[in-house]
């Protein structure tokens, strides 16, 4: 492990983008970064850590079954089309589809996890181009924040709050707060407000930065208006990483308005018990369970 202000936050996040730069035992530092791998480093750095990892465009894989891995992600990163990604996202904020077809599954137009798939993608892209200098790749993440901004701009007209971005209605997040979710709204902005940092820090996309700051102000406003006994009836439901997200956030600007904000996602009918040393995770979702923990970590790296 390199011991340089290297942080730990730049490990891959995103789901199905392992194989870019996981599988220790494959791991080789690189001979010289790639050329134009931009990374916005965080203006601070994690408390009491004294190892990190190497930084992605310093590590490389060699021939092996993960390379192999690596190289069908990355086909598939150049093969998808942000257009149809986008789909969701457009017709939700009142804009165009231009002729894009809807995709199916989890983010089929009816359903409620929709426009959660698309932070994966971007994450995946900026660290493609980040470990790879996939340049096809880099070009995907940019075409989609430019569009997720024109989605955002166009709030007003959709009847949205300012910065709010997600191809769920805004109403969702009514319904998540008396009681009664429709589906699991903040695990899916989660995902887009990661990836948008992804784009941020890795690429050197400043319009994503622009993006993410004005989509976590209105996670801010939404959830301080809560009574600390409404937000933890929220956290009933999941909600991803946006501990983890929000405190991520905060390293890379240095503003404690989002360690403020990641902190009301802290689930205290989960982290008391843990605290008090008392195991009461018997039946509980683990990949509902497991985020909330990894944001507990940053939290503590970062206090």
């Amino acid at each position: 492990m390199s011991s340089s202000a290297l942080n730990r936050r730049r490990l891959l996040q995103a789901a199905g983008v392992a194989a870019l730069a996981t599988a220790a035992p494959a791991l080789v530092p690189s001979v010289a970064p790639v050329a134009g791998a931009a990374v916005v480093p965080p203006v601070r750095d994690d408390i009491g850590a004294s190892a990190f990892p190497f930084e992605l465009d310093q590590v490389r894989l060699t021939a092996s079954r993960w390379m192999d891995n690596q190289n069908r992600t990355l086909t598939y990163l150049r093969f998808i089309d942000v257009d149809r990604l986008l789909h969701n996202f457009r017709a939700n904020h009142r804009l165009s589809t231009n002729g894009a077809t809807a995709l199916g599954g989890w983010e089929a137009p009816n359903f409620a996890f929709r426009t959660h798939s698309q932070g994966h993608f971007l994450s995946a892209w900026a660290n493609a181009w980040a470990v790879l200098g996939d340049t096809t790749c880099r070009d995907k993440a940019n075409y989609m924040v430019a569009e997720l901004a024109k989605c955002q701009d166009n709030n007003a007209a959709a009847g949205f709050n300012t910065g709010y971005l997600s191809g769920l209605p805004e109403s969702d997040f009514d319904l998540l707060e008396a009681g009664t979710p429709r589906g699991v709204p903040y695990y899916t902005l989660h995902k887009t407000l990661a990836g948008l940092l992804d784009v941020w820090r890795y690429i050197g996309n400043t319009q994503a930065r622009d993006v993410l700051l004005r989509f976590a102000g209105w996670v801010d406003w939404r959830t301080a208006r809560l009574s600390t006994t409404q937000m933890q009836a929220t956290l009933r439901t999941e909600f991803g990483g946006m501990n983890a997200v929000l405190t991520d956030l905060y390293l890379q600007t240095g503003d404690s308005r989002w360690l403020a904000a990641a902190q009301r996602f802290d689930h205290a009918a989960v982290f008391d018990p843990l605290a008090a040393g008392q195991d009461r995770l018997n039946g509980l979702h683990a990949n509902t369970q497991v985020p909330k923990w990894i944001g507990a970590a940053r939290e503590y790296k970062a206090t």
